[in-house]
């Protein structure tokens, strides 16, 4: 795998938004997901700039979006799975959800998650882990942002 990527926000076009999607399509769990609403997170992660990209010079080998909400729809998200939506106009966040992460390089993953705590405005970063395997049950996280430093 390579080590001489980049950790960057993605442009937000229709070019950007396929790379990704394509780049989802073959990483577990992603590639068992329903189109039309992880296309839909992806659209709006681009469209706000709620995401890092770790790029290679000629392909994507990461890529982290997030949501930002309220930490008490974010723990409600982490113990039953309540859907997440993005918050109501006027609504302050104070929390980020980790909706998709996905890497081909386990020291993109560790980059992304690095720049991720560097930049983020929030005291805590939510996420779950999932598996390809369903005998494995997912890892529920909570991880300090910059502020909580």
């Amino acid at each position: 795998m390579p080590t001489d990527f980049s950790i960057m926000r993605l442009k937000g076009s229709y070019e950007t938004f396929g790379i990704v999607i394509d780049f989802l399509a073959g990483v577990e769990p992603f590639a068992r997901y329903d189109l039309g609403n992880l296309a839909r997170m992806v659209q709006y992660q681009l469209r706000e700039g709620h995401h890092l990209a770790a790029v290679t010079r000629d392909s994507l080998v990461g890529y982290c979006g997030w949501l930002p909400t309220t930490a008490s729809t974010a723990d409600a998200w982490l113990a039953t799975g309540v859907a997440l939506e993005p918050l109501a106009a006027g609504t302050k966040p104070d929390a980020v959800v980790l909706t998709v992460v996905a890497g081909r390089d386990r020291a993109a993953l560790f980059s992304l998650f690095g720049e991720l705590q560097r930049l983020s405005p929030f005291d805590r970063i939510y996420f779950k882990r999932e598996y390809p395997s369903r005998s494995r049950a997912p890892i529920k996280r909570v991880i300090s942002g910059s502020r909580a430093s």
